[in-house]
């Protein structure tokens, strides 16, 4: 986690600050629960977005593990 403090968290930093799966990440972003800081757009062949997250936000959810079993119940 103090790595992630320093610069916005991609999805790789919050999957792992959260021990969740990719696909729990992309639904939880979707649904809100995780907010989006910001975006980064690329081109390989399509275009692509690669959410960013803000480290203070990711931190206050890992530390409640309780919270996150809250968000899997409700999948």
């Amino acid at each position: 986690m103090k790595r992630a403090i320093k610069r916005p968290m991609d999805a790789k930093d919050v999957e792992e600050a959260l021990r969740t799966s990719s696909k729990e990440r992309r639904l939880w972003t979707k649904q809100g629960y995780l907010p989006v800081s910001g975006e980064v757009f690329f081109k390989t062949g399509e275009n692509a977005r690669v959410p960013h997250y803000h480290p203070s936000k990711i931190a206050v959810r890992a530390l409640d593990p309780e919270l996150i079993a809250e968000w899997r119940q409700k999948l």
